[in-house]
């Protein structure tokens, strides 16, 4: 049975290997965020040992990295497109109120924004 959290008002329930995403907090994102700059230079394609890092490093780190890889399509040749991912977790993750107020969706939104904020510049361009 996939863990439940509460997102933007709706129960979520996701299977296996995403079940532990909703349960991220958005502090929990953000070091996943910096930690991917960091580590892997910000590439937009990662090895999936490179998202078991980001992932914790664990073995169930290993085998969720794997199996997202391989079972759910969102990589190939031993690789997952980072940016796709790092905006799902942001999307399912524990939402948080911006400023105090709200239900976060501002908060992931911006938190979305700077992912493709490439430069960091606060802009979308090229």
């Amino acid at each position: 049975v996939a863990p439940e959290a509460t997102t933007m008002g709706a129960t979520v329930s996701l299977p296996e290997p995403y079940s532990c995403f909703p349960l991220l907090s958005v502090g929990d994102v953000d070091r996943i965020v910096h930690k991917h700059r960091d580590e892997c230079e910000g590439d937009f394609m990662i090895s999936t040992a490179a998202l078991s890092k980001l992932l914790g490093g664990s073995r169930e780190a290993e085998m969720r990295a794997t199996r997202l890889q391989t079972e759910k399509g969102i990589g190939r040749f031993g690789e997952v497109n980072a940016l796709a991912f790092l905006c799902g977790v942001v999307v399912v993750s524990r939402p948080v109120a911006l400023h105090g107020v709200g239900d976060g969706v501002g908060c992931k939104a911006r938190r979305i924004f700077d992912l493709f904020d490439l430069r960091q510049r606060g802009a979308l361009n090229c």
